[in-house]
């Protein structure tokens, strides 16, 4: 169901004046000067504070991509379809899988839920996601007011290219609840996938990502959704950065969502 004009000027005054927001249109510069199309979306929860770079792509949705595998995993492990031992492995069934041409090892093989999440092995979450029912899916997505709760069964991976779809700002709400464990999930799950996120951990900051590649509409579509927290503060990222597939380089490309993002938290001084 499209979303009326209406609709959209009424969640972009309430989206507005319900925090504070700063439009940094020079962040654009850090997208363009890559040659992708693209925005950031960054929430400072210490502050209640919100930057961004293009306030028409904060309702535009866009398939979740491998970011889903999120929740696909909390919904399987609450409704007891896997478990999270290192021992509960689902059997590969001998197809072999490429990326963009190259066998990918960690695909052709047994797996666990562990590395299914490392690798975002969609075989594996297809699997999974065959034994969790539509009332099941449309039960917790309506709960988390996540995505545009369409699933389509026809596609085995309807998160990737199914018609699925969700928002930079449903993404940054899903890691805000998921990092203080307030999901309908079991809190012991929540903290293990929060844990299968860790990136990086020192002495100044603790980061959790998740990232995610599609096609949608003619563009690829690359997702680095993550968490920032600091001595100071906590910070929810969502970056999004599209490019036509007639002028794609996939291994350039799906670098770019790391250095977009790295360079304006640089320039915004949060790492």
């Amino acid at each position: 169901m499209k979303i009326s004009v209406m609709n959209r000027l009424l969640f972009l005054v309430i989206f507005f004046v319900s925090m504070p927001l700063m439009a940094q249109n020079y962040i654009d510069f850090y997208f363009k000067s890559k040659g992708v199309d693209g925005s950031v979306l960054i929430y400072n929860e210490t502050k209640n504070s919100w930057i961004f770079n293009n306030e028409s792509d904060l309702t535009h949705p866009t398939p979740p991509g491998t970011t889903f595998n999120i929740l696909n995993t909390l919904i399987a492990l609450d409704l007891e379809k896997i478990t999270h031992s290192s021992d509960d492995f689902l059997s590969w069934d001998r197809i072999k899988r490429y990326y963009f041409g190259l066998p990918m090892k960690s695909w052709n093989c047994d797996t666990n839920l562990d590395e299914a999440l490392y690798y975002r092995n969609d075989w594996f979450f297809e699997r999974i996601s065959k034994t969790i029912s539509d009332k099941d899916y449309f039960f917790f997505l309506n709960q988390l007011k996540y995505s545009n709760r369409k699933i389509n069964r026809k596609i085995p991976d309807f998160w990737n290219y199914g018609g699925l779809a969700v928002t930079p700002r449903q993404q940054i709400d899903l890691l805000q609840k998921l990092y203080h464990k307030q999901l309908r999930f079991h809190k012991e799950h929540q903290q293990y996938v929060l844990d299968q996120m860790l990136v990086n951990k020192n002495e100044k900051i603790t980061l959790y990502g998740y990232n995610a590649y599609t096609v949608y509409k003619g563009q690829a579509v690359d997702w680095w959704i993550g968490i920032i927290v600091t001595k100071e503060d906590t910070y929810y990222f969502s970056t999004r950065i599209y490019k036509s597939i007639e002028d794609l380089s996939v291994k350039e490309f799906q670098t770019l969502k790391y250095t977009i993002t790295g360079e304006i938290l640089n320039v915004l001084g949060i790492m």
